[in-house]
């Protein structure tokens, strides 16, 4: 008696929430293809002081919008790195930087590249200076660089902000 309760129950459960025997499973989000997590080694450029005072979110695919970009980043610097080699017929240079901001301790961080059927949607995470931290002296322009595999087609970037005590 109390297998067939639960047993009925769990009919009613899964009729309510669409699962029940026989119906078909449908996915409503976008067919993923895999994600794209880079590992430390990515990493071209990671800091908070950039020279890139407008907000950047692109793919580098070519090596002279890549040294265009390198020179920018490095401009307002007292050491200006040479410019890294990529191959740009089999690899990527992604890029997001926040662009200027009034006070020190902000960053940027790429968390993943996840690849569906519609494109690609780039997350990253940017840290932020929280209520109670001096931001009166000093700016930033946070930017990270990665080096990735292949050309994402990157049709969506999203960034979340977290807030931090100084």
């Amino acid at each position: 008696m109390q297998s067939n309760r639960r047993r009925i129950a769990l009919a009613a459960l899964a009729a309510a929430l669409g699962c029940a025997p026989g119906m078909p499973f449908e996915s409503r989000a976008p067919n993923r293809l895999g994600a794209w997590v880079p590992e430390s080694t990515a990493t071209v450029m990671h800091t908070g002081t950039s020279s890139l005072d407008n907000p950047t979110m692109l793919v580098v695919s070519d090596t002279g919008q890549w040294r265009t970009l390198w020179t920018e980043a490095w401009k307002t610097s007292p050491v200006f790195p040479s410019v890294p080699g990529f191959d740009f017929v089999t690899t990527s240079v992604v890029v997001v930087g926040l662009g200027w901001r009034a006070g020190p301790g902000y960053e940027v961080t790429i968390d993943s590249v996840v690849s569906y059927t519609t494109g690609a949607v780039l997350y990253a995470t940017s840290l932020e200076p929280g209520a109670h931290c001096d931001i009166s002296t000093g700016t930033s322009a946070p930017v990270h660089m990665v080096h990735a595999p292949d050309h994402p087609p990157v049709v969506e970037w999203r960034v979340s902000i977290n807030r931090r005590d100084c």
